[in-house]
């Protein structure tokens, strides 16, 4: 990828993304997995994490985050679409 001139990545949380296919991830520590990108040349200044990873699990997520070398957690969706039908016209 940094041969085609990216310089960054933003990737998403592998437990709040396991059952997406992310969880073979959750066996890399955090530290590792920045390691693995910065080999290949390239960034992680964010990734994207769901509504209940921020609920359920915040301290581990921040924890994650700082340990990959990230500077922001963006939130993905806040699921309202569960919670109260969308609003029309």
């Amino acid at each position: 990828m940094a041969a085609l001139g990216y310089q960054s990545m933003e990737m998403c949380s592998p437990p709040g993304y396991e059952d997406s296919g992310f969880g073979p991830l959750m066996k890399l520590k955090a530290k590792e997995m920045k390691q693995i990108i910065n080999r290949c040349r390239l960034i992680c200044p964010s990734s994207h994490y769901n509504i209940s990873e921020f609920r359920e699990h915040l301290d581990e997520r921040i924890t994650f985050a700082l340990e990959s070398g990230q500077t922001q957690m963006i939130l993905s969706s806040f699921d309202l679409s569960r919670r109260r039908p969308l609003m029309t016209g």
